[in-house]
């Protein structure tokens, strides 16, 4: 994965995720064993079911992401880090 800045490419490193969705500009959720978001940061893990096959993302005004997901719609916190299944 890079990043273009200032006229240069920037390394952000090698990703083992079998598919990958932008969420905004600054974050994509990698589909692994366990979800993850990554940034220019690093890659942190969230706790998505482990497995959720997703199928589409949409972000609503207040931040929070809705997933169409194997098992249903799955709805995030603001940092896109915590996931609920929506009953």
């Amino acid at each position: 994965m890079f990043r273009l800045e200032h006229g240069s490419w920037r390394d952000l490193g090698r990703l083992t995720a079998q598919s990958w969705l932008p969420l905004d500009g600054e974050r994509l959720l990698l589909d692994q064993p366990t979800a993850a978001i990554f940034t220019d940061h690093g890659t942190t893990p969230t706790d998505l079911y482990p497995r959720a096959r997703i199928l589409a993302v949409t972000r609503t005004t207040d931040g929070v992401f809705w997933l169409l997901a194997t098992g249903g719609r799955v709805y995030s916190s603001t940092d896109a880090l915590h996931w609920t299944l929506q009953a």
